[in-house]
């Protein structure tokens, strides 16, 4: 399943798939290896969370106690999540790229935070084209003048976002029609007076 990101996305979808089935009010979100439960109350949440991992456990997963993550705050794909607020994680952007090793970690943390950013898909393409050719993780790799740009901008970006929170009680709302849920998030930032305006980019 680690070559091939599109199976080990439908396979842990079906290992949930009953899981979800019997949460109720509670809500599970995965994207690869990485799973959120959400519950309006303590006790559905712990219920919950064992049935998810039980699940895994019993399909030969291996989970470290260490990742399981019980307290705020929480992290899940490039965010933080406290008990009111959303902010992104800590982005340590490695500007000294020396092998393709360092360049692969470069580029995976910004497919997390790519889309907080605000950043299309073009915008990292320099960073990312200096993954090709299918060579040793130590071959040696240097940033082209187009890739300094393109990781300025990520920066740039990065230094907008970094203070802002976003509540999440106005941020995320979640509506369920029939069979199908969908999670949105409004576009809100923090105006002078400290209450959040909606319209206005993070």
């Amino acid at each position: 399943m680690q070559n091939s990101p599109s199976i080990c996305q439908w396979y842990l979808s079906s290992l949930l798939s009953p899981v979800r089935a019997a949460a109720g009010e509670a809500i599970i979100l995965h994207y690869m290896d990485d799973v959120l439960v959400c519950a309006p109350n303590d006790d559905l949440l712990s219920h919950m969370l064992d049935l998810t991992i039980d699940s895994l456990v019993t399909a030969g997963f291996r989970l470290q106690e260490k990742k399981i993550q019980r307290m705020p705050p929480w992290k899940y794909l490039g965010l933080e999540i406290g008990k009111r607020t959303i902010v992104l994680q800590n982005l340590v952007v490695k500007n000294n790229i020396k092998t393709l090793a360092d360049v692969q970690q470069l580029c995976g943390s910004l497919n997390w935070v790519r889309p907080w950013l605000g950043l299309t898909s073009e915008d990292p393409d320099p960073l990312f084209n200096l993954l090709k050719g299918g060579e040793e993780l130590s071959s040696p790799r240097t940033l082209t003048q187009e890739a300094r740009a393109a990781l300025e901008n990520v920066q740039d970006q990065y230094g907008h976002q970094t203070g802002q929170q976003v509540q999440i009680r106005l941020a995320i709302q979640i509506h369920h029609f029939r069979q199908i849920a969908r999670l949105t998030q409004d576009d809100f930032s923090m105006g002078k007076s400290g209450k959040i305006k909606k319209g206005q980019r993070l």
